[in-house]
């Protein structure tokens, strides 16, 4: 009697094991509807992960990416969101013109293969992101969420921007990032010390400018206007400081930043040493001549609203549990070579956006 108990246990933890045990990429790979993790009672399929790491994701980016979504879809239900005919139409639209870009239909379902995705899956991902759409414009009406006022923008750039010309003398070949020879680095060095001293003793910067040898001189030629990433709002703020990086704002090595920071305006700096080269910097006005304000402003503004927003739905994270299981386990993404359509990659970016 007791082997033949033993033998039924045997066959029942057999079985709960098999029940319970790995996944692999090749079941996942045979149906990406799978489930592979939940937040509240949303669920995560595999093919949405699939697609943000096809993108480049790492695995846990795109499982905080994809679950910010799920969570502001769970909020969109609540609120009562749904899409309409003419949603249905922008939908097939974006698909459309998609397909011109990359010359017909097939083209463009060939890199969606290529994603991990099918058209259907990659349109159920368009009609989330419109119900996110929605949910915000309703936050917007019902103060819930608010985009961010003028006088705060303004704010914002007086107190985390600097504004500087330089002149470079490089010490880095410009077409392959390598560094110099010893010789011509020294050569550099004693030219950049000349000039430098030269300015000290009273000869305008803007009279050895021409002199420089940064590669963005052409494009401006009026100096940069760039983030200053070691003020109290920014330094330690991951979320901020990241939003500025995919912002296109530049964003300086950390020598010339504290360099023109220590600098009043209209000071010139001595030779500052990065790993680019020897620096000469000229701090200017933020608002002087030539600035760059209203240029940044919509750029800054969207960065705050996508902080304001990203913390909003943090906080409805807070209060959902989120599960993964076998198959997020077994989940490994190679990236795609090429991405054609990353309007969805970041879907937190595009929600925030209410302009």
């Amino acid at each position: 009697m007791k082997k033949i108990l033993s033998l039924i246990l045997s066959v029942i933890m057999i079985i709960g094991l098999s029940a319970c045990g790995t996944a692999t990429m090749e079941e996942i790979n045979k149906n990406t509807n799978i489930t592979v993790a939940t937040i509240g009672d949303e669920d995560i399929y595999a093919y949405e992960m699939i697609y943000l790491m096809k993108m480049g994701y790492p695995k846990e980016d795109a499982l905080n990416e994809i679950s910010s979504l799920k969570a502001s879809v769970a909020k969109a239900k609540e609120h009562n969101v749904t899409l309409t005919e003419e949603d249905d139409q922008t939908i097939a639209s974006q698909f459309e013109e998609l397909a011109t870009q990359f010359g017909s239909e097939d083209a463009l379902l060939k890199e969606f293969e290529n994603l991990g995705i099918t058209k259907e899956q990659y349109q159920e991902i368009m009609r989330l992101s419109l119900m996110v759409e929605h949910l915000n414009e309703q936050l917007v009406e019902l103060g819930i969420f608010s985009e961010v006022e003028d006088d705060v923008v303004l704010d914002f750039y007086n107190n985390n921007f600097l504004r500087a010309q330089h002149i470079l003398f490089s010490t880095v070949d410009p077409q392959t990032n390598a560094k110099l020879s010893d010789d011509v680095i020294k050569q550099k060095k004693a030219q950049a010390e000349d000039i430098a001293k030269q300015i000290s003793q009273g000869k305008a910067f803007e009279d050895f400018v021409s002199l420089s040898e940064d590669p963005g001189l052409e494009a401006s030629p009026n100096g940069y206007t760039f983030l200053n990433a070691h003020t109290p709002t920014i330094e330690g703020n991951e979320l901020m400081l990241t939003y500025f990086q995919q912002s296109g704002i530049p964003i300086m090595v950390e020598s010339f930043e504290k360099a023109t920071a220590e600098l009043g305006n209209n000071e010139v700096s001595d030779v500052i040493d990065s790993d680019f080269g020897y620096h000469i910097i000229k701090r200017y006005d933020l608002h002087g001549e030539n600035n760059e304000y209203e240029v940044l402003k919509p750029y800054i503004a969207g960065v705050i609203n996508n902080v304001n927003y990203t913390n909003l739905v943090n906080g409805w994270k807070e209060q959902m549990k989120q599960k993964t299981n076998k198959y997020y386990e077994a989940l490994e993404v190679t990236p795609a070579n090429q991405t054609a359509t990353g309007q969805t990659a970041q879907p937190q970016e595009d929600v925030a956006d209410t302009e």
